[in-house]
């Protein structure tokens, strides 16, 4: 796969985890983000995932349409365990993870 932004893979993977920490602080403020592991990635979601995204997880936008995102956090799990999809312009899609078991993270949640 082709990268869609030429920036340096571990600023990419911290800009889109603060973004999610501050996401988390937003929507879950009873969430301890200090304990969180996280983990992120480009996605380019098939028609299976968005349709699973639509039918499972929280949407909203920002910015007209600029920033769209679905999240899904399990509140009541002690690792409170997270999926974040985040799409830029229509056209760049990342799926955050996390939790505060790093295992969860292999597992994809």
């Amino acid at each position: 796969m082709k990268p869609a932004v030429l920036f340096p893979e571990k600023r990419m993977t911290n800009w889109l985890i603060r973004i999610t920490k501050g996401l988390l602080c937003h929507f879950y403020p009873q969430i301890n983000r200090a304990r969180l592991e996280f983990a992120a990635t480009q996605l380019i979601p098939s028609q299976a995932d968005v349709d699973y995204m639509y039918a499972n997880m929280n949407f909203d936008v920002r910015g007209n349409g600029v920033f769209r995102f679905w999240h899904l956090v399990v509140v009541n799990e002690p690792n409170h365990p997270g999926i974040w999809c985040f799409v830029f312009y229509d056209g760049i899609c990342f799926q955050v993870t996390h939790s505060a078991d790093p295992r969860d993270l292999a597992t994809g949640f």
